[in-house]
């Protein structure tokens, strides 16, 4: 159950303009303005580009600033420093009113594990961030216990 407190998705994130992409990714359930489809002919084909994307999956090589996280499929990040050092700033970006795109090659677990350390990094209880994703992006974002514990554990003040 999502608390009555925990924020629309612009106001996780702060106003901003946040996509999400996965390159196999079938997802229904997220709202329209956070998913984007997939073009297999030419992957990187957007209406408006973003001015910044976080990638955690190897095979993204945009021509637009990024950056790529080593992130494991269905996995967690060793080192969680990259990781909200990359997320801390693309919000930096979107709160800036520039254009962030996060994804992943499936756009659920990576990706939503990504999209819950953000709620987390805007001031959402840690301990309701996976729900929220859950109930705001796609109910099958953050795929594994391991990706909830990852959230679930966060000491990252907001920022």
């Amino acid at each position: 159950m999502v608390p009555p407190h925990a924020p629309t998705p612009t106001t996780c994130i702060s106003r901003a303009r946040c996509t999400c992409i996965g390159m196999r990714s079938s997802c229904r359930t997220a709202p329209r303005s956070w998913r984007r489809p997939f073009d297999e002919r030419d992957p990187y084909h957007r209406l408006v580009s973003p001015d910044f994307g976080v990638y955690l999956d190897e095979r993204w090589q945009p021509p637009w600033p990024h950056v790529r996280l080593d992130w494991p499929d269905f996995g967690v990040p060793q080192d969680r420093g990259p990781v909200l050092e990359g997320l801390r700033r693309a919000l930096d970006l979107a709160r800036d009113g520039r254009r962030v795109e996060i994804g992943c090659w499936g756009a659920h677990g990576r990706t939503g594990t990504a999209l819950a350390t953000l709620a987390v990094l805007t001031g959402l209880p840690r301990d309701d961030a996976v729900s929220w994703v859950r109930a705001t992006y796609c109910t099958r974002a953050v795929e594994t216990a391991e990706q909830e514990a990852f959230v679930a554990t966060l000491d990252a003040p907001a920022v």
